[in-house]
């Protein structure tokens, strides 16, 4: 890579199971701290696993049922909302970039629905209803509000980070799973490179430790619960002995920018 291609990281906003800050990061990953923790958002005396990765800011303040003032909304946009503001608190973009050269990439699955709304719901319909989709579907529109359903959709993120900086130039939401921040990434450095803007936010965002998300990966076997090992344990990807993954969420949020040459450099760059 020449200096041409060259773009780095100047700021960022992290949620994670292993920190929020670069340095709380990178002690946890040297040190083999994993991030796995009992799971607090919701009661778990039903379920196998009782473990998952989780921010610690998520386990104590996201929770079912909602604890009083706890926003009515996904914990991708409770996530989103915390991470762009750490974000415009270490450099705010339009302070130096023209909104329309200022674009967003962010690797997200769709919100996830709120079980306590989802529960009153069904508890209100009955189960027959339930069943049946003629009854099921206009039962919906009259008990969920507007807001709640554009919550659900996956460019409700880029809301959330529009209102903090309000950029207008090259715009997608990547919708997958595992690896769409990781593929964000690719998308924002190839925007820059082939001019579509000048900088780039950058990252991804999930929130699915949820009892529904939950109950449907036990379901198929796919969380490890393995009883010979305690939590934190169980989250081995590259371990020969490994049955399973552990459910995690998390949301980072990222300053993409082309690098100027050493001498012009005046930015702190975290990562090039």
């Amino acid at each position: 890579m020449n200096q041409q291609d060259s773009v780095c990281i100047s700021a960022y906003g992290a949620m994670t199971p292993l920190g929020q800050t670069l340095d709380e990061i990178s002690h946890n990953l040297q040190n083999g701290i994993t991030g796995i923790r009992e799971v607090k958002k919701f009661d778990t005396s039903t379920f196998k696993t009782k473990w998952a990765g989780l921010p610690e800011y998520g386990n104590e303040n996201i929770r079912w049922p909602k604890r009083p003032g706890q926003p009515n909304r996904p914990g991708e946009l409770i996530y989103a909302e915390k991470a762009v503001k750490q974000l415009v608190a270490q450099f705010n973009p339009l302070e130096k970039y023209s909104p329309d050269r200022i674009g967003c990439v962010i690797g997200i699955d769709e919100p996830g629905v709120d079980p306590e709304r989802t529960t009153q719901f069904t508890a209100k319909i009955g189960a027959d209803k339930c069943k049946k989709r003629d009854e099921f579907i206009p039962e919906g529109t009259e008990f969920y509000r507007i807001s709640e359903m554009m919550d659900l959709d996956v460019t409700s993120a880029l809301k959330v980070i529009h209102k903090h900086i309000p950029f207008s130039g090259y715009t997608r939401c990547h919708v997958g799973l595992c690896s769409a921040s990781l593929q964000a990434l690719g998308m924002a450095r190839q925007a820059i490179l082939d001019g579509k803007a000048d900088a780039m936010i950058v990252g991804g965002v999930s929130a699915k430790v949820t009892p529904f998300n939950l109950a449907q990966l036990e379901a198929v076997g796919a969380v490890s619960t393995d009883p010979l090992l305690e939590g934190p344990a169980r989250c081995r990807p590259f371990d020969i002995r490994r049955s399973g993954f552990m459910p995690a969420e998390a949301q980072f949020f990222s300053f993409l920018k082309k690098k100027a040459p050493l001498k012009l450099e005046k930015d702190k760059n975290i990562v090039v």
